[in-house]
């Protein structure tokens, strides 16, 4: 499900976890630290950790090589993910987020280590 969330999220729907607040003409989304929002970013990253390691490692690379592709696709999607926010007139780019996204890969980090 988080694949699908992050996809979503990645091609621009509105989630139903974010609100808006209107300040002086403009909306700015709420960022807090303890959201839905959150959770997608920490699960998709764990997963896509998971399944960009297990990918490379099905392809005969050795689990350091296949876990090291594992975090960069994981990390590389979570910041294009952060720059498109970014450009989007209601939108900004979430540090928050990307701190859940770097709590998801450490988690993914440790599922493949005890796989």
């Amino acid at each position: 499900m988080g694949i699908l969330v992050f996809a979503s999220n990645l091609l621009g729907s509105p989630s139903d976890s974010t609100a808006t607040i209107r300040c002086s003409g403009y909306s700015k989304q709420r960022d807090t630290w303890i959201a839905l929002d959150k959770f997608h970013h920490f699960a998709t990253s764990a997963l896509l950790v998971c399944a960009g390691s297990a990918g490379i490692h099905s392809l005969d690379q050795s689990r350091s090589e296949s876990l090291a592709c594992g975090i960069g696709f994981s990390f590389s999607l979570g910041l294009v993910k952060e720059i498109r926010d970014m450009k989007q007139p209601d939108n900004h780019f979430s540090w928050k987020d990307l701190v859940a996204d770097l709590l998801g890969m450490t988690f993914g980090i440790w599922i493949m280590e005890h796989w």
